[in-house]
């Protein structure tokens, strides 16, 4: 199945013009680190991303639906420059679906690495959904000189929804009602777990949708840049099933939909400072005499 007949299919339920609440995104490292000094010999050259998204207003228990993003650089793409930086699916949900906070480990498999747990119905179809690095797939164009990560696309359908939505009705399967073609939202796992409005025009806690890492080749000193790019979102408030499968009831497009970048200052070795330092002295002492 080809991606536009994909989305075609998921986003078949989008409400014509009606608009919801906002969506932000945002990346930041994932052990709160704004520079770094990368050692390439003892290979601690590794840095921890998340890509996070949030609700602004709507209805308590408004909730982030399907989405689609890509991740660019300004380092040099792997595949043309040998000091180039290799990104990679980092683990982000257990097996059971919970997050896996301090697991900082590369991890492709759907569901466990990439995309969260909850999102990864797409990328259980077809796994170039769990993110093209470095490539080019669908309607998605690499750059062939920078480092980057394309057709990001979530969706919060399926079995890997009803993993998590488990209680107080909210799971579609168990609800005792074989016949069921709607369910309640269950707001705490929504906030928890999709990242959902907290008060009415309020937004809701940041969650994490997207984990990778960044493996540095190259410990030239720079700002290392990262930007997100082609944001689309929709949210929505209750579940409901189509053709056999759970999802989103009547999502709607997000009113706006933004995106942050985040600059890391890649910083030389100590000892190269030191040196750095010393030849700015030897200069200085030179030029006194």
């Amino acid at each position: 199945m080809t991606r536009s007949v994909i989305v075609a299919c998921v986003l078949a339920g989008l409400a014509g013009t009606a608009q919801a609440a906002n969506v932000e995104f945002r990346i930041v490292e994932r052990q709160g680190r704004s520079s770094f000094t990368p050692d390439i010999v003892n290979f601690t050259n590794q840095l921890n991303f998340s890509v996070e998204a949030r609700v602004v207003g709507g209805a308590v228990g408004e909730s982030l639906g399907n989405f689609s993003f890509a991740i660019r650089s300004n380092e040099g793409d792997s595949n043309t420059n040998p000091t180039g930086t290799f990104f990679s699916q980092a683990a982000i949900s257990t097996i059971l679906g919970q997050y896996d906070p301090t697991n900082y480990n590369d991890q492709a498999s759907v569901g466990r690495g990439g995309l969260a747990h909850q999102f990864a119905y797409l990328a259980g179809i077809n796994p170039n959904f769990n993110g093209l690095i470095d490539t080019s797939g669908g309607a998605w164009s690499q750059s062939t000189t920078l480092a980057d990560i394309g057709l990001v696309t979530g969706a919060p359908i399926g079995g890997t929804m009803l993993d998590l939505f488990s209680t107080n009705g909210s799971r579609p399967a168990t609800q005792g009602n074989p016949n069921a073609t709607t369910a309640t939202m269950d707001v705490a796992l929504a906030h928890q777990y999709l990242g959902a409005s907290n008060l009415a025009g309020s937004p809701g806690d940041w969650i994490a949708i997207y984990n990778f890492n960044a493996l540095l080749q190259s410990n030239a000193t720079r700002a290392m840049v990262l930007t997100l790019d082609n944001l689309e979102a929709q949210t929505f408030s209750s579940w409901a099933k189509a053709n056999g499968v759970w999802g989103p009831a009547s999502p709607v497009n997000a009113s706006q939909v933004s995106g942050g970048a985040i600059t890391i200052q890649i910083l030389p070795a100590p000892g190269a400072a030191a040196l750095l330092g010393l030849g700015g002295l030897v200069a200085t002492r030179r030029r006194r005499n």
